[in-house]
């Protein structure tokens, strides 16, 4: 199976989101299935110094890393979303799996098939 790993984290940082979102992609790639991670490219809240991402969150190279446009702008959640929401199109999955509210609501709209996963209310 072809699995779209939607996610706001920022790779490489100390959160605790990141680990997980980087612990779920080695899991699921190594259940046999192909996995994509997309995440937000915003440098400014890197963890310095970091040279190779997968050994520092102690995962192995068994999954892909994609990270798109975070432009420093007002709505930037929601743009990043609306860009993450279409390369998952492109990347044509079998199911995408995102911890984004914003994305959620493009990926229905695209009638992409999604696990939603959420740690708070949905308000």
């Amino acid at each position: 199976m072809k699995i779209v790993y939607l996610s706001s984290s920022v790779f490489p940082s100390r959160s605790a989101n990141s680990i997980h979102v980087m612990k779920m992609c080695q899991a699921l790639a190594k259940n046999g299935h192909k996995v994509v991670l997309l995440a937000p490219d915003d440098k400014a809240n890197y963890e310095p110094d970091i040279k190779d991402l997968y050994s520092y969150y102690g995962v192995d190279r068994c999954f892909k890393l994609f990270k798109l446009a975070w432009f420093p702008i007002r709505g930037r959640r929601a743009f990043y979303s609306l860009i993450a929401s279409l390369k998952a199109r492109r990347l044509d999955p079998n199911i995408v799996y995102c911890r984004n509210n914003f994305a959620l609501i493009f990926l229905v709209i695209l009638r992409l098939p999604v696990i939603f996963e959420i740690h708070t209310p949905f308000v």
